[in-house]
């Protein structure tokens, strides 16, 4: 889908002002800074000065903000019409964030040097259509970061979201990974501390193996062009 909202998506302004993300905007941008702050140990993230960065599932722009403070050059794409909309007050270039469904399409001829997918594969009822797009569009050498909830967190299920449809522990996306052409994974589990957001304003996340509530998953593109062997699932 290249412009429009899905029929029926439930993602609208009613689902984003249910998340304290939205209506905390620093809260946000504290999960983003301190998930990639982890990352970053293993990968130069904030090292985006002439690089192209695309969020998949943009949300409201939290990652966006942050990538630009990086130095990316960012593009974004949500499959909500809200979500963009709001995403697009932030962005450096509004014509960078665009409306689709990215299991379909992801609507930039670019490729880029970093993809992040926060919190949205488990949304979508086709993961593997999704993992294919986003790995597709990097760059030789680039990196495609994800994020979802842990099927063996007890946190997982005592938060709840009837839109999560794939939710599964590492076992499974390891297996779907491997399908991926020349991918160099590195997998984490990640827990926030209870509670100390409350009291600070900000998430602080921990590794967790195992049990950890989030799962990072990071995707390096190990060959120069992989994409022309890389067959649709």
């Amino acid at each position: 889908m290249q412009s429009g909202q899905a029929v029926g998506t439930p993602f609208n302004d009613q689902y984003f002002s249910r998340l304290v993300s939205t209506t905390r905007p620093i809260l946000g941008e504290s999960i983003v800074r301190n998930l990639l702050g982890l990352l970053s140990k293993f990968f130069p993230i904030k090292e985006g000065r002439g690089k192209l960065s695309l969020d998949v599932g943009c949300g409201v722009g939290h990652v966006l903000k942050v990538l630009t403070e990086f130095g990316y050059d960012t593009y974004g794409t949500d499959i909500s019409n809200y979500a963009v909309e709001t995403a697009r007050l932030i962005a450096r270039d509004p014509n960078n964030v665009k409306v689709a469904d990215a299991t379909r399409l992801i609507p930039f001829n670019q490729r880029f040097d970093l993809i992040t997918c926060f919190e949205v594969i488990e949304h979508v009822p086709a993961p593997p259509l999704l993992l294919f797009n986003c790995y597709s569009k990097l760059r030789a050498g680039g990196l495609l970061i994800l994020s979802t909830p842990n099927a063996l967190s007890p946190l997982t299920f005592l938060r709840g979201d009837p839109t999560h449809v794939n939710v599964h522990n590492l076992g499974y996306w390891k297996r779907l990974i491997r399908v991926l052409p020349n991918a160099k994974p590195r997998f984490f589990a990640v827990q926030y501390v209870p509670f100390l957001w409350k009291i600070e304003g900000k998430f602080r996340h921990f590794e967790c193996p195992i049990l950890g509530a989030t799962l990072l998953l990071a995707i390096r593109d190990g060959n120069g062009n992989p994409h022309i062997r890389c067959r649709k699932p």
